[in-house]
């Protein structure tokens, strides 16, 4: 049997989104790990614990996803995950501040079916 698919939820906000939150569960994680009011100096300990836990072959079972309304600080915080980084010692990450890649993502896709 595999591992439980973990997602952790990074927010910069004071409160992590419970949008994001219900969105991850219905997608199917077996378990959400959410830090809200997360800044730069917390990354690393985050990350390492996420990825300390699990070999390199069971961190596909983990991701983590960073979001929040302040979108230069949440793409800041993406450079530190993905530099906490190192080897085969890491995660998917995905980055939705204020829901703006998956809307523009959407729109792409809506487009495409109206110009086909």
């Amino acid at each position: 049997m595999g591992k439980s698919k973990i997602l952790i939820q990074i927010d910069t906000d004071n409160h992590a989104s419970t949008f994001d939150s219900i969105v991850a569960i219905d997608s199917g994680v077996d378990r959400l790990i959410t830090h809200a009011g997360v800044g730069d100096q917390d990354i690393e300990a985050i990350v390492h614990g996420g990825i300390f836990t699990r070999g390199p072959k069971d961190l596909k079972s983990t991701a983590i996803f960073i979001g929040g309304s302040d979108v230069e600080k949440v793409e800041r915080l993406l450079t530190k995950v993905r530099s906490s980084f190192f080897g085969p010692m890491k995660t998917s990450v995905l980055s939705d501040p204020n829901g703006s890649n998956t809307t523009a993502a959407a729109a792409v896709l809506c487009v495409q079916k109206h110009i086909q």
